[in-house]
């Protein structure tokens, strides 16, 4: 261990905040919950507000390190950017005097401590992370100049990570604002003729199609099997949980699988980049675009659909099953059944796609296009930001790799 590092308690770095407050009586105050925190995620992606919910909550400053105690496994340690309430699910954790935050927050977020949090945790369906046993982990603890060069190392990385997602969702916004505006509103097309459509309830142009996604695309269903068993090395396995909220693909956490169990998922169809894949149960109608440089085998409980390029392109289709039409489709196709929510196989071939004149699909695409390459550029950016993350943090936090603080 470098000269002036000490090996410390966790105990002695931090403290819990047990403020329980009425969240009704912060009705506009924002509210986090472990749904509002991904997988492995050092920054909220989204939050409520404290008049959605009822109960007892824990009250949180701007700054305040938030760890998701149940299920610990799912490492979800975040730093707040905002003060608010939370979920009891999680715990509110501030550093003592002496002690750098974000060093604390990463040193909360390390997968080695993530790992014992897990083994000792208490509950069977439940699991929570018992900190009579995390408070006694020894840690190394440098100075206080090397843990905020630390803590700034990392968080400059996340922030960087955290500025990409900024930047996909404005894309994001971007792309489906032109979708609405030519194929929803219409406006580029207001002086042709239209004429309704029973088909789909509107008035479209009269040289437009109304097609079903069968005559477009070729849809295949994923292998109805036992999950293939996960593999420290291998090929991708694609899962529900895979599937962003705004049509993109998570690489960060890939389910790898055997070279001939993914033989056998892929006998139907390898899933390319520009095909879509949909959830047809559990999270029905969630749908994310296979990206440049990804292939990999559809698991259970997704569908994916090749389109016919000939007449709807990758980015159409994208923005297509992300549109207020492609929901209203879908949600069509589901309202029957009452209990649990499935999109049959053959429901998704007869979805309705309106199809413009082929020099409208490309101008379309010309649009559009850049704006789905920069997604891509930045979700794949992203990973590689998270890759390094992943590999300095343990190495900073043990002294094993130095910064020089002549040369941040």
């Amino acid at each position: 261990m470098p000269d002036g590092w000490d090996i410390v308690r966790i105990g002695e770095l931090k403290e819990r905040v047990s403020n329980r407050v009425d969240p009704q009586e912060f009705p506009e105050d924002k509210y986090l919950s472990l749904k509002h925190l991904d997988k492995s995620s050092t920054r909220a992606k989204s939050h409520g507000y404290a008049e959605e919910v009822s109960s007892k909550k824990y009250r949180f400053k701007e700054g305040d390190i938030l760890f998701g105690r149940l299920r610990p496994y799912f490492r979800k340690v975040i730093k707040t950017e905002f003060g608010g309430v939370c979920s009891t699910d999680m715990d509110v954790i501030r550093p003592k005097e002496g002690v750098d935050r974000d060093f604390l927050h990463y040193t909360l977020f390390r997968q080695d401590f993530i790992n014992i949090a897990d083994k000792t945790s208490t509950g069977t369906r439940m699991p929570r992370a018992d900190w009579d046993v995390l408070d006694d982990v020894l840690v190394a603890l440098p100075p206080m100049e090397e843990q905020k060069r630390i803590g700034e190392a990392l968080n400059n990385l996340d922030s960087k990570i955290d500025s990409n997602k900024r930047v996909i969702s404005l894309c994001n916004q971007v792309s489906q604002a032109i979708f609405r505006n030519w194929f929803i509103e219409l406006e580029p097309f207001e002086e042709e003729p239209r004429s309704y459509r029973d088909g789909i309830g509107r008035e479209i142009p009269d040289e437009w199609q109304v097609k079903q996604m069968s005559e477009v695309a070729k849809v295949v269903d994923c292998l109805h099997s036992k999950k293939p068993d996960e593999q420290d090395y291998g090929n991708f396995y694609i899962e529900v949980n895979d599937i962003g909220e705004n049509g993109e693909l998570a690489l960060d956490n890939k389910y790898l699988i055997s070279a001939e169990d993914y033989e056998k998922w892929t006998r139907r169809i390898t899933a390319k980049p520009g095909d879509v894949i949909i959830s047809k149960d559990g999270r029905v109608g969630a749908v994310a675009q296979i990206p440049e440089g990804v292939e990999g085998a559809i698991g259970r409980n997704l569908v994916c659909i090749r389109p016919d390029k000939e007449q709807l392109s990758p980015p159409l289709l994208r923005e297509y099953m992300l549109s207020p039409l492609m929901k209203a489709e879908i949600g069509r196709k589901t309202l029957s059944r009452s209990i649990f929510e499935t999109l049959h196989v053959s429901e998704i071939e007869d979805l309705r796609v309106i199809l413009p004149p082929k020099e409208v699909r490309q101008a379309f695409d010309n649009l559009v296009r850049p704006l789905h390459e920069q997604i891509n550029h930045n979700i794949k950016e992203s990973i590689t930001l998270e890759q390094v993350r992943n590999t300095l943090l343990p190495e900073l936090l043990s002294g094993h790799v130095r910064i020089d603080p002549d040369n941040n």
